[in-house]
């Protein structure tokens, strides 16, 4: 049975267990020692000092890391705003009355105004969730929607 070193893979001379020379067994034992624990790291979000306890961990916690992940897409979402037609629509029908919806308007035009402006908003979210890769409709089930039940039964009634 032929035996090689484990770490250049050369047969091994005759008395030899492991390592087919003191380089090799140096290799091993430093191989087999304990990784020395990463330094401390400033927190990405927070800019508070933490200790890692994985190679590419950016934040401090789940809390930080989430709210990184949220003031991103609300850039992103920012940005898209600033093309989208329908917040310069918006923006056309407060500055034509005055910003004040209330006291421009008559009731009937307010109300026309804030049914346009609603349709806009839904518009606009609907688009928004459309380009994040989300389904803008309610959960399906089978191609249906699903409701959620008013009064869901506790375990100890099911």
């Amino acid at each position: 049975m032929l035996v090689k070193c484990r770490i250049c893979g050369l047969p091994l001379e005759a008395g030899r267990r492991r390592y087919c020379s003191p380089g090799c067994a140096r290799g091993g034992h430093n191989a087999k020692r304990r990784r020395k624990s990463p330094a401390r790291r400033k927190c990405r979000r927070c800019g508070g000092r933490f200790l890692p306890s994985r190679h590419g961990q950016l934040y401090c916690s789940g809390a930080c890391r989430q709210s990184a992940y949220r003031e991103r897409l609300r850039e992103r979402v920012g940005r898209l705003a600033a093309f989208n037609p329908s917040v310069w629509l918006r923006d056309d029908i407060k500055k034509a009355t005055g910003g004040l919806l209330g006291e421009a308007a008559s009731p009937k035009h307010r109300r026309e105004l804030d049914s346009d402006e609603t349709a806009i908003e839904h518009a606009r979210i609907r688009k928004e969730l459309v380009n994040l890769g989300m389904d803008p409709r309610p959960a399906r089930k089978a191609g249906r929607a699903v409701k959620e039940p008013r009064n869901p039964r506790s375990p100890e009634q099911a």
